[in-house]
Parts: C-alpha cells; structure tokens; sequence
C-alpha cells in the first residue's frame, strides 16, 4: 500500500473523521488558507515539488552538523530538573528538545517556541476531524494564527535567522516552482511532524525502558547499543501507529475487495508486531534484534524526511 499511491492515495491520511465541517469552524478557517496539500497528505508531482524543497536539509551530513546543538540542548533541559529529582517527562523534555531543535532548523526565534506547541497541538486536533465544534472553532482559530505567522516569517525576512530553513526556503522558492502558501504549508508541517512524533517517541521509549529493568540494566552496562534501543523502541511503541489511505480505483488487498472512496489504514504499530516477520513480536529485548528492521518510519514516497534526525534526538 505504501508503494502504491496511484491505488491508495494520502489525501486525509490524518483525519478520523471526513465528514463536513462545521459552518462556524469554516468561518474561522476562510481568514487562512486551505490547509492541503501538503507534505503527508499529498502524492504525485505536487509532493515531489514539496519534498524536493527541503529534502537537502536532512541529508545524514546536514543532520551529524546538527549533534552539538541537539547534545547541548538535551542537557540544558536535563539541567532544569535534574537537581529536582523529579519531571513529568513530557513537559520537561521531551516536547521541548525536538521543538527547539526544529526552530533552530527553520531559523524560527527561540522565544516563539511556546506558542508553536500550543498551535501545533491544536492543528493536529483540527486536522483529526472530531470533537465539539465549539472547540473546533477555538482550534481553528490557533491554526489560522499559526498560518499568519509562519507567512509573515517567510515575507519579512529579517525576522528569521539567515542561515535556516524559512530564509532558504523562500529565496529559493521561484527554482522549486512554490508559492509562499505551499512554503507556508511547508514549514507548518514540519514544525509539527518534526516534533510530535520525537516527543511521542520519547515518552514511550522511558516508560518502555523502566517497565523493563533487565533491558535498562543492559543498555546501561554496555551490553546493548543505544542504536538497538532507539531501533526497537521505534519498533515496540510506534510514535504514528497508523495513517489513512484512500482507495482511488477498484482493487483487493488480504482477500477484501475494495472500491473507489472507501478509507483504509495503513497502521505501522500493528506491522511492527508481526509475528510473521519479527521472531516474538510482542517482546521488548535489545539484545539479537535484527538492526533497523521496523516500520515506524513508513516506506515509499512519504517514508519520513527526518529520520535521520529523529534518530539523534532519540
């Protein structure tokens, strides 16, 4: 299916639910721009464009130049709560550390970071396509926010670092064939996948770890690689545990005949447990675990741009 997108198209590939929206929350969102297409919710000669825009920025060499400013930021965080002896480790680090690493990708001033959390989170709730409207309308109006903002950063260059992303981005956007909405788009989606899914990752790989003393123990003597740790992390709690897929013409998957319109799931957490593949699938062991053999990251044209990079932060 993740090879195939002429059959099973990314369009919706977020939301839950595809029914209309609501006319209060369209309201609010006609002060923005459509929030498609873009990276995750594209396929064809449009996501190439888009893709082949930032594609050089998370090359493994671009990434490695990275390690000092990640390593430096991690112990920053560290240092605000160690002397504590205790964090809530989402708050406290692990939506912290990708954020400010992706702000100093864009070139994005470190002060606004706070703000890009709270709109981040509430666009991925919008986009999910559930919960009261009235709520809905209050997330709309985030993700509207967010919009002016990052156009404003991509139209008034001297707000934004001259060596990131967003500056790059738009004095090459006339090569790459983009508007400064498709940037706009761009640079939204990034901020958001670029975070969400390490400060997931994170989370599920500390409560993973204490909820299984002897592979901690190991990891800790040498006996098993951080490599393996981050690998079967990924592998026994994937940050996306599935995305959406549109089928665009009659076809049969498993057995099942499908038709054109109906919505399947590629779910990534499930393939990651398969006991036809991966020998006791449903273990967390570092030890004797073939290397990078999951799915976390996805495959074909929407494998994830930053896995390089989430793979440091990890």
């Amino acid at each position: 299916m993740l090879h195939d997108p002429g059959v099973f198209s990314s369009e919706s590939a977020v939301r839950v639910a595809t029914g209309p929206e609501a006319d209060e929350v369209k309201q609010v969102m006609a002060e923005g721009w459509s929030l498609t297409p873009n990276l995750t919710e594209s396929d064809g000669e449009v996501h190439t464009r888009l893709r082949v825009a930032v594609n050089r920025v998370f090359t493994p060499r671009r990434v490695a130049e990275l390690e000092p400013f990640v390593r430096a930021t991690a112990e920053e965080l560290i240092g605000r709560f160690a002397a504590a002896g205790e964090v809530d480790v989402i708050e406290g680090y692990a939506w912290p550390l990708p954020l400010m690493v992706m702000a100093q990708i864009l070139g994005v001033p470190a002060g606004d970071v706070p703000r890009l959390r709270r709109w981040s989170h509430n666009w991925l709730r919008l986009s999910v396509g559930t919960g009261p409207a009235e709520e809905r309308v209050e997330w709309a109006r985030d993700v509207v926010e967010m919009q002016h903002y990052v156009m404003a950063l991509l139209q008034e260059p001297g707000r934004v670092a001259q060596g990131g992303l967003i500056a790059s981005l738009a004095a090459d956007a006339q090569e790459h064939g983009l508007d400064t909405v498709e940037l706009m788009r761009i640079v939204m989606n990034l901020i958001i996948a670029g975070h969400v899914t390490v400060t997931r990752a994170i989370g599920n790989g500390v409560v993973t770890l204490l909820e299984h003393p002897g592979q901690l123990a190991a990891l800790r003597a040498g006996e098993a690689s951080v490599e393996a740790m981050v690998e079967e992390t990924l592998r026994y709690e994937s940050p996306v545990q599935g995305l959406f897929r549109t089928v665009t013409e009659g076809t049969e998957l498993g057995g099942r005949k499908l038709v054109p319109g109906e919505r399947v799931m590629v779910h990534f957490g499930s393939a990651n447990r398969d006991e036809h593949v991966i020998t006791d699938a449903d273990a967390f062991t570092l030890q004797n675990r073939p290397g990078r053999h999951q799915m976390a990251f996805g495959r074909g044209i929407h494998a994830c741009l930053g896995a390089s990079l989430a793979r440091l932060q990890l």
